[in-house]
């Protein structure tokens, strides 16, 4: 990592999960369950600008779900946001990911919503990197409880496919599974985060309650 230094917290746990009414804003964005689920939350009171996926370099499958580009391209367009994409990311380019903030803040953008769940260490590097940009950082799940925000995307019809798991935290057999109570709770008796928060899973998102059919992950 950068030696970028992480300033203390710019804004209060409450403020950190509210978006304001009209508030324009763009989201970091992985195609999983959280970041949807952020999303969802950001969009019943803001405006989204743009759908920001960092990837890797060519083939460019996205950064931290391995997936290829296009399917974030097809979860954009059933959202009805512009997708961006970026082969900076937070951690490896921070001076390029605080220039792509400013970018967008110069175009009227106000704050970055991520899905990040509870991890202290990621979240505040998000933030700083917002604040040398002069945007907000919003986190609508932050600090929930874990069956609070399972609830959250039952009731907003969240469908995610475990596209990728950790080897030597959960078996091969659970990719291509259905992420719901049933795999929650399994997570949480194998002793893993059930929200796959460290790495332990990773999800692809397919539908949700603004779309009228489920997206093809297939080619």
């Amino acid at each position: 990592m950068s030696s970028f230094k992480s300033p203390t917290w710019p804004i209060s746990v409450g403020e950190l999960r509210k978006v304001l009414e009209g508030e324009r804003f763009i989201c970091l964005f992985s195609g999983g369950k959280d970041s949807a689920l952020a999303l969802l939350k950001a969009m019943d009171t803001g405006q989204p600008i743009a759908l920001v996926q960092c990837v890797s370099p060519p083939p460019h499958r996205s950064y931290y779900h391995h997936l290829p580009v296009e399917v974030a391209q097809k979860q954009a367009a059933a959202l009805g946001v512009p997708l961006f994409v970026s082969q900076a990311t937070p951690w490896d380019q921070p001076a390029q990911m605080i220039e792509l903030y400013r970018s967008f803040a110069s175009q009227g953008v106000q704050s970055v919503v991520f899905g990040d769940l509870h991890l202290e260490r990621n979240a505040r590097w998000q933030a700083a990197l917002c604040e040398q940009a002069g945007l907000t950082p919003r986190m609508p799940l932050w600090q929930l409880e874990p069956e609070l925000v399972l609830q959250e995307m039952q009731r907003r019809k969240i469908q995610s496919i475990i596209t990728w798991v950790n080897p030597q935290k959960l078996s091969p057999r659970w990719i291509g599974k259905l992420y719901d109570g049933i795999a929650y709770r399994a997570f949480q008796q194998a002793g893993i985060d059930p929200m796959g928060e460290k790495g332990e899973f990773h999800t692809t998102f397919i539908s949700c309650d603004l779309f009228s059919s489920s997206i093809d992950l297939g080619s």
